[in-house]
């Protein structure tokens, strides 16, 4: 898992659990995350890529894409909103 920001609280959010992390000195966007990650990927890895700001996605989900995309893939999960402003007032109330 690659971390940047308040890193020490996420890792001790998840100190159970058995991740490899990865710290992203500077903050310069998801593909300099992934660059930072990729030294410590194997070929036979599967890389899942989440943004920092949509805790909204179900494991559920995350779980239906990871079985629906083959290993040699890549699968994309998308989302149309029928009204994006009441997506956006949600996610600032939360």
């Amino acid at each position: 898992m690659v971390t940047g920001h308040q890193s020490e609280r996420v890792k001790a959010a998840f100190a159970q659990a058995d991740i490899n992390w990865v710290y992203q000195a500077e903050q310069l966007g998801t593909a300099h995350a992934l660059m930072q990650a990729l030294p410590f990927l194997k070929d036979e890895n599967r890389v899942l890529v989440l943004y920092g700001d949509v805790p909204l996605i179900s494991l559920h989900t995350l779980q239906k894409l990871i079985a629906s995309t083959p290993k040699e893939a890549i699968g994309i999960l998308t989302k149309t909103i029928p009204d994006p402003a009441v997506m956006v007032a949600l996610s600032v109330t939360i």
